[in-house]
């Protein structure tokens, strides 16, 4: 990315990005897990001191969460960069009703849109959208 001094940075990934998988900083994997694997779906595929991977379907991991910067970590502030939002695709209107369910029954804030997409936060502030489609 080559800006001049004139030019603002964007503020958002382009349109039809695709990411195979994030890792996030979070300031406790047991909670990370109860979000990501009890409430969200994924599976755990492995862990490592300080960390955990995530996946649906038998992948390596689309998620990975560690500790690795410090343990006990709250939200990132506002005005920092970072992932702040992704989504979640899912075959159809039933996962996507049965995961908000999951997050509910875990204490996730979850809120819903019209066209069927929920989103929720994990502990961390970090929202993930979960909707019917595909990439």
């Amino acid at each position: 990315l080559a800006l001049t001094a004139a030019e603002e940075p964007s503020h958002h990934a382009a349109g039809g990005l695709a990411v195979g998988h994030v890792h996030l900083h979070v300031g406790d994997v047991a909670r990370a897990r109860v979000f990501y694997v009890d409430a969200l779906g994924f599976e755990t595929m492995t862990t490592y001191p300080g960390a955990e991977f995530f996946a649906a379907g038998g992948y390596h991991h689309h998620v990975a969460v560690n500790t690795w910067a410090g343990e006990g970590v709250g939200p990132a502030p506002a005005h920092t960069a970072g992932l702040h939002r992704w989504t979640v695709f899912l075959d159809d209107a039933r996962d996507v009703a049965a995961t908000a369910a999951r997050l509910r029954a875990a204490g996730a804030p979850v809120d819903e849109a019209a066209d069927g997409t929920i989103v929720a936060r994990d502990p961390w502030g970090t929202s993930v959208a979960v909707r019917v489609g595909r990439t």
